[in-house]
């Protein structure tokens, strides 16, 4: 798929799979896309009438095809005859990567077996644990492992060529070259690496042009021998909208999870977060926080930092002074624990609607679906059982709670705009 003509093709042939061959082309025949940007894709047709034709009808599945098919999210543009000038993209600024290093990360039983694979491929990197796959829930220490072995392997092999991105990173470059036709040198930057770092996967999975093109770019490092570290939200079963191919490729390296800290390392975690900062806390604080503060480490750092700044307005930091400041806290970001009621108001939030409506009885489906994702996402971020969730909070059946959890942990790995979605409003209750 070298060329706009084939992008093309390849959505008259998406938009066939729900519309008759007749539907197709007689909108479709006589159009060509003419112009792809990094958010954008313009395609031109005939006339005016045909223009606001799919416009008003298609632009929503042409947009879904080309997301699937980049792995980004596309605004389409209808032209008669040729486009505009495109408008130049902002780039997002790069994270700091120095930051992240093995002695800083604490390890405790909950990721003891992921740092261990992170530290002994930044030794052997090639050599051991190829491809290495870590995944977890947000927050929990992916991306710090991930350069922590980009780190120490730029240490201990300076003349490495190391090339670290994300899944959405890599699916906009392919974006791009593929419409400034520099496709050549994108393969080239990634197959002639000597290790691949790949930060949130899943942003890859289910986009079909992106998801290949990374095929094949796994399958040149492996082949020669070249150290490949992927992360994800979920492990590689859970991810059914991957090629099997690819899957199983992951599948054949080793897998490995982070999980929410125990009381133990959040102890840790915080002493090691207050030393670095400047900050003496003493004991009962820090057991206060870590029994407080449970979800992740990101929400850890940032209970440390507003301890910080109560200390240097209010000078001397006692176990009174952590409570209020710690209560502030939770009171401006509920998500930290976040309650049923605090999660559906998010739900509603994020999708226009009343509390009343997502409680209520109806069964129409720009409800329903919300309704089944509060429910989804109560089960993940409470640990409230399907029974509880029924009874008590959405006044249902415990086995209604149980399918929709099931058909939003199916819909969200195959449904990329799905799973966006989800992980906005989760972000958006944890205050990320």
């Amino acid at each position: 798929m070298n060329s706009n003509k084939d992008i093309m093709r390849y959505l008259q042939d998406y938009l066939g799979e729900e519309m008759t061959p007749t539907v197709v082309s007689a909108w479709f025949d006589d159009a060509s896309v003419v112009d792809i940007g990094e958010t954008y894709a313009t395609i031109s047709t005939t006339s005016d009438f045909k223009r606001g034709i799919i416009l008003s009808r298609y632009s929503e599945p042409l947009g879904a095809a080309l997301t699937r098919l980049f792995g980004v999210n596309f605004d389409v543009r209808v032209v008669v005859g040729e486009p505009q000038s495109p408008v130049t993209q902002k780039t997002p600024t790069d994270v700091d990567k120095n930051r992240y290093q093995f002695d800083r990360f604490i390890v405790g039983d909950s990721n003891k077996f992921a740092a261990a694979a992170a530290q002994a491929v930044a030794e052997n990197p090639g050599k051991v644990y190829n491809p290495l796959f870590i995944y977890g829930a947000s927050g929990l220490g992916k991306t710090h492992l991930l350069y922590s072995i980009l780190n120490s392997v730029k240490a201990t092999f300076p003349d490495y060529v190391i090339r670290d991105f994300t899944g959405e990173t890599f699916a906009n470059e392919l974006a791009t070259a593929i419409r400034t036709k520099t496709q050549e040198d994108f393969r080239n930057k990634y197959r002639y690496a000597d290790m691949i770092l790949a930060d949130d996967i899943q942003f890859v999975g289910g986009r079909d042009f992106s998801q290949l093109e990374f095929f094949h770019t796994f399958n040149a490092l492996y082949e020669d021998g070249k150290q490949i570290v992927v992360t994800s939200d979920r492990p590689p079963r859970d991810l059914p909208v991957l090629m099997e191919r690819l899957r199983t490729r992951f599948e054949e390296g080793l897998l490995v999870d982070v999980k929410p800290p125990d009381f133990e390392t959040r102890m840790a975690i915080i002493k090691s977060k207050s030393i670095r900062a400047g900050l003496p806390l003493s004991d009962d604080i820090v057991v206060f926080i870590a029994e407080t503060i449970t979800a992740n480490i990101r929400q850890l750092e940032g209970t440390v930092n507003k301890l910080d700044a109560y200390r240097n307005i209010f000078g001397d930091l006692g176990i009174e002074d952590a409570r209020r400041a710690i209560g502030d806290l939770i009171r401006e970001n509920p998500g930290i624990n976040p309650t049923p009621e605090y999660i559906i108001r998010e739900v509603c939030a994020f999708y226009g609607l009343e509390e009343k409506d997502i409680l209520g009885k109806s069964r129409q489906s720009e409800i329903v679906l919300p309704r089944q994702i509060a429910m989804y996402i109560v089960r993940s971020l409470t640990g409230l059982s399907l029974q509880n969730i029924g009874d008590k909070v959405f006044r249902r059946d415990h086995t209604t709670v149980m399918h929709s959890v099931d058909k939003i942990e199916r819909e969200r790995a195959e449904n990329a705009k799905l799973d966006s979605e989800i992980k906005m409003i989760i972000e958006n209750i944890k205050g990320l």
